[in-house]
């Protein structure tokens, strides 16, 4: 689906469950160079959307992690300036965000600062974009360090007012379980929580391709929808 947002920027974006549901929709935001039908996205994704709008930006493979955000921001400010994607019937109060590893990240990039952002589910979250290594990890770096203070992680998580979960495996050797902690501390204690799941690592437990559930999956799926459910 292709869509004009405000700022003239042509967003291209994959929109999951019924679009003529009047309940806020969420904006998914998925890992570093991973793909939408990686593990367990399809099955957390669709148990979203039976509940409300899932938004999935398509982006080509190698765009820059800023062009990812700014793509995600226009999408953002479109849906608060009242634009509808055709065939969307929703009347948004609030937006709320699901990202896991570098889009966790990406989800509190945006929060900060943003009132539209009803919550986040934050899976995994990274707590820097200067963590790869390889040719990878060179791109980000020097595409980070051209935009300053706005991929500083610690800055955002301290301005972030909506409310916050974080889900994190104890046994992530991606996104270690440190770095959901000091995320976590940054954030306002009084609007944000923090979920550890024991012996799971970045893929909560899941195979790709996605071989079916399992206990902690399914807890984060409940907490998810849960969440979305309050809060917008």
């Amino acid at each position: 689906m292709q869509w004009t947002a405000p700022d003239g920027r042509e967003l291209s974006f994959e929109l999951r469950g019924d679009p003529t549901q009047t309940s806020a929709p969420v904006l998914f935001l998925p890992g570093h160079e991973l793909p939408l039908d990686w593990a367990f996205y399809p099955f957390l994704i669709g148990k979203i959307a039976e509940h409300r709008p899932v938004l999935l930006p398509l982006l080509q493979e190698g765009t820059a992690v800023s062009a990812e955000l700014g793509a995600a921001q226009s999408l953002l400010e479109a849906m608060v300036g009242g634009a509808l994607p055709e065939g969307a019937s929703w009347r948004q109060r609030k937006i709320g965000l699901l990202g896991h590893g570098k889009g966790a990240g990406l989800a509190l990039l945006l929060a900060s600062g943003q009132p539209a952002v009803g919550g986040v589910v934050a899976i995994s979250t990274v707590c820097t974009f200067n963590r790869s290594t390889g040719d990878p990890g060179t791109r980000i770096r020097a595409d980070v360090a051209q935009h300053g203070v706005r991929f500083q992680l610690e800055l955002a998580a301290r301005q972030v007012r909506c409310p916050i979960v974080l889900v994190h495996g104890e046994e992530d050797h991606i996104a270690p379980f440190d770095e959901g902690e000091l995320v976590y501390h940054w954030l306002p204690k009084e609007k944000s929580s923090l979920v550890l799941l024991e012996k799971t690592g970045h893929s909560l437990g899941a195979h790709h391709p996605f071989e079916g559930t399992n206990k902690e999956l399914d807890r984060v799926v409940r907490i998810s929808r849960e969440f979305f459910e309050r809060e917008l």
